[in-house]
């Protein structure tokens, strides 16, 4: 692992029996100085979660400064715009999926701190992707007592995803769900599109480029993780800290099949079904064949993000992330020097 050594605030280099300046290697990520940017837009009882959370994280010593955006924008602009708080030790990102998506998009490109989560969404599927426990006490325990690891980013559309970009099926369920109605019923809404899409059915097809070839399909996703919609498993040989996509391939010929795929990815047994494909590939270029889809939505990490047609690729920047320190995912490869990678 390569090292690296950070300075650590007087609360939180007391509470582990250290002087202030004294310096920590990074098996561990010693927080001082923490910028947490939150969603505004979710629901109130989100808010009280998140403010247990820093008021346990303010008791262990840790300065934070709190700053709030209702919606995707308005979260962005705040990351965007990180520089104005001056020295960092880390970010926290107080939201969801998207939250989260909001934020890698809108940090600047030199920007290198470790980024943690309080996970407050939906699926909350990046938590699940790295063992983060949703309770109060495991949320807290990680953003003290973590570890960094590297992720790789997809790219498409002029926007980075963190998770899975998505055409067809998926992407039309997030394109019909009814963002007021999740407020308040969270994955509800997306169950409500998913019957209504199921229940209108039309077979799409897309044309897929790969690095191996040209495939046809009726729904695609990209995955960067093995997660989706919440903790059942689509792609089981993605890894955020490998710079490669898992593209998964969806025939979907009629309603029926569409059920059976639903029905599988709830089960995680997608990589049984012999008429789906899940192919390895560093670029993904996803075209319409019917001429009533050439600006069909895409969805990036459960939020629409681009329209047909698509590249998507591997983003030419890493980011940091906090991890519990219990969980399989921070044995993954080593924490590697500089925030970026090759494209």
């Amino acid at each position: 692992m390569t090292s690296r050594f950070v300075r650590i605030a007087g609360g939180v280099a007391r509470r582990r029996g250290l002087q202030v300046g004294d310096i920590d290697p990074v098996g561990r990520v010693p927080l001082g100085r923490v910028l947490v940017i939150f969603n505004a837009r979710l629901a109130p009882r989100r808010r009280v979660r998140m403010v247990q959370v820093l008021n346990r994280l303010r008791a262990a010593g840790l300065e934070v400064v709190l700053q709030e955006g209702a919606g995707r924008d308005a979260v962005e602009r705040l990351a965007a715009d990180i520089g104005r708080h001056g020295a960092l030790d880390a970010l926290i990102v107080a939201g969801g999926d998207g939250t989260l998506n909001a934020v890698f998009n809108g940090l600047p490109p030199e920007t290198d701190l470790p980024i943690g989560l309080i996970p407050l969404g939906t699926a909350n599927v990046f938590a699940t992707e790295i063992g983060l426990d949703t309770g109060i006490d495991g949320i807290v325990d990680t953003l003290l007592g973590g570890t960094e690891r590297n992720i790789h980013l997809g790219a498409g559309g002029g926007r980075a995803f963190l998770l899975m970009a998505g055409a067809g099926y998926d992407a039309r369920v997030v394109a019909g769900a009814n963002l007021r109605l999740k407020r308040f019923i969270g994955k509800g809404a997306y169950i409500l599109a998913g019957l209504s899409g199921l229940l209108r059915f039309r077979l799409h097809r897309y044309r897929v480029i790969l690095d191996d070839g040209e495939y046809e399909a009726a729904s695609v996703v990209v995955c960067k993780g093995r997660h989706y919609g919440g903790r059942f498993i689509l792609a089981r040989e993605a890894d955020l800290t490998v710079d490669i996509l898992q593209v998964v391939l969806f025939p979907q010929a009629s309603r029926r099949a569409l059920l059976r795929d639903v029905l599988a990815v709830m089960r995680g047994r997608v990589h049984l079904l012999p008429d789906v494909r899940i192919i390895a590939s560093r670029r993904v270029v996803l075209e319409a064949l019917d001429a009533a889809d050439t600006d069909a939505p895409v969805q990036l990490d459960g939020d629409l993000g681009a329209r047909l047609p698509v590249t998507l690729t591997l983003h030419p920047q890493r980011r940091r992330i906090i991890v519990p320190a219990s969980s399989p995912f921070s044995a993954g490869p080593a924490l590697a020097a500089g925030p970026t990678a090759p494209p």
